[in-house]
């Protein structure tokens, strides 16, 4: 059986139904976790279509970021063959104004399944808290950002609450539970995200992680926002 050659030509029938039913995105190509949205790191242009059901006939539910896509992932198609790993971001196509205003990454190209990509909502940068471990008085040793290694900058992810919250630290009356939230990232560069590491989003808000699992679809992570950081 050429297993090579059928999935070459699953490849080609997703691409005729992307060009006939996708909308137009940029296709960024990064081998760092670092602004994987950049210039540099653009590839070219293609149409991609996303669904949550072949029949077309189902809308998007709350707290669903895979979505199955169509889009030219031939190996004759390269660089422009989408890759596990890429973003997708919109573009206005000739025809009209952006009908999918949504950032994607690809998340697996797995031999005779559907293509999935995962719907982003936030832009997330990742850091490592460093410790001191100098002997004697050293002044203040904690945690500070500047003080921290960079892991991961603007990487676009999927962050989508958990149902269910950690119990506030102190305990005072007027205090809220510290919500968990999952989150889906590309594995980019080899660069691994470890238990504690500080992320934050384009909202200023901040997380930490507690759980880090690296799966064939990337990281998924578990993390506990931190209230009142700032």
């Amino acid at each position: 059986m050429d297993a090579y050659g059928i999935q070459q030509k699953i490849y080609y029938g997703y691409y005729k139904a992307a060009f006939k039913l996708g909308a137009s995105f940029n296709l960024y190509r990064s081998s760092t976790p670092i602004n994987p949205i950049q210039e540099s790191n653009l590839i070219g242009q293609t149409v991609a279509s996303t669904n949550v059901s072949w029949e077309y006939m189902k809308a998007n539910k709350y707290g669903n970021a895979v979505w199955q896509i169509m889009i030219d992932a031939q190996n004759s198609s390269s660089p422009l063959n989408a890759r596990v790993g890429d973003y997708l971001s919109p573009i206005a196509s000739p025809e009209g104004p952006i009908t999918d205003d949504s950032i994607y990454f690809m998340a697996s190209l797995q031999y005779l399944l559907p293509m999935q990509a995962v719907k982003c909502n936030r832009t997330l940068t990742i850091i490592r808290p460093t410790q001191s471990t100098n002997a004697g008085y050293i002044g203040y040793a904690g945690y500070t950002k500047p003080g921290s290694t960079l892991i991961m900058q603007n990487m676009p992810a999927s962050v989508l609450e958990m149902n269910k919250d950690g119990a506030a630290p102190t305990k005072l009356p007027t205090d809220v539970n510290q919500p968990q939230w999952i989150i889906l990232l590309p594995n980019l560069g080899g660069v691994s995200v470890r238990v504690d590491d500080i992320i934050t989003d384009d909202l200023n808000q901040d997380y930490v992680v507690n759980v880090n699992e690296l799966t064939e679809l990337g990281w998924r992570i578990i993390a506990t926002q931190v209230l009142n950081a700032r």
